[in-house]
């Protein structure tokens, strides 16, 4: 069984990783300038979204358990189907962005396909192992990963430019909210 800190290590290590891959160069795309702005009213939503969650979720069941008590066997089955296909589809969109992404950012000479493989590898890995051992994982490596971004944070303060943060609205309210 997973405990509190390993559930929330695993938490804190996806949305990290969607932070610092995907978000930046989806958001200056859509953003430009104003990219500071959306990101606060991202994080405004989602914790909007998480509150409400919390408030009205007072259940140890999951998602198809309490489909299950609503609805029964057919409700279940059907709650099943839609967060397989959700995921399933997720994954194959991860799948394509995700070697792109890491090439852009991270290993600029290193072949799309290799990372592909590489990700896959390791998605088959986890699997194999299972939640425990990610989760145990995570929960050793978080602190040191938690250092690391900050220094590398410290590190970028010479090459930040205040200029940078105007206009206010980049290309327009409307892209960034």
């Amino acid at each position: 069984m997973l405990t509190r800190k390993q559930i929330s290590s695993i938490t804190v290590n996806a949305i990290a990783v969607k932070l610092l891959i995907t978000f930046p160069h989806t958001i200056i795309e859509i953003c430009k300038n104003a990219a500071w702005i959306a990101a606060i009213h991202c994080s405004l939503l989602a914790f909007l979204i998480m509150t409400a969650t919390l408030l009205i979720y007072r259940s140890d069941k999951n998602v198809i358990g309490l489909a299950e008590a609503h609805g029964g066997a057919p409700l279940r089955i059907l709650t099943g189907l839609v967060v397989f296909i959700s995921l399933f589809a997720n994954y194959f969109t991860l799948v394509r962005i995700f070697p792109e992404v890491v090439r852009l950012v991270l290993l600029q000479t290193t072949y799309v396909e290799l990372i592909g493989l590489l990700f896959a590898v390791c998605t088959v890995l986890g699997a194999y192992c299972g939640l425990e051992a990610i989760a145990r994982t995570t929960e050793m490596l978080l602190p040191g990963n938690g250092v690391a971004f900050a220094a590398f944070i410290l590190l970028l303060i010479p090459t930040m430019n205040r200029d940078n943060l105007f206009p206010v609205f980049g290309s327009g309210a409307y892209d960034v909210f």
